[in-house]
């Protein structure tokens, strides 16, 4: 979250890549950090058993909404 938000205080977007288990832990140091509205893509974390299609799924997706969120930009 630190250099998502010195990223963003710089001027330049900026998106943070959460895993799913530090979702909370993540929105509590964007408040701390004063930034709690800073853009942040919240992915779940790959298990063992996955099968690389699977896990390309899942990096698919949160890249699928990287782009929705800097084409709102």
């Amino acid at each position: 979250m630190h250099d998502a938000v010195s990223i963003e205080d710089a001027g330049v977007p900026a998106i943070a890549l959460i895993h799913d288990v530090f979702e909370h832990a993540a929105q509590l140091q964007a408040e701390i950090l004063g930034r709690p509205d800073l853009a942040r893509v919240i992915y779940p974390q790959g298990k063992a058993e996955m099968s690389e299609e699977e896990i390309d799924a899942l990096g698919r997706q949160a890249l699928a909404k990287i782009v929705v969120i800097l084409g709102a930009s």
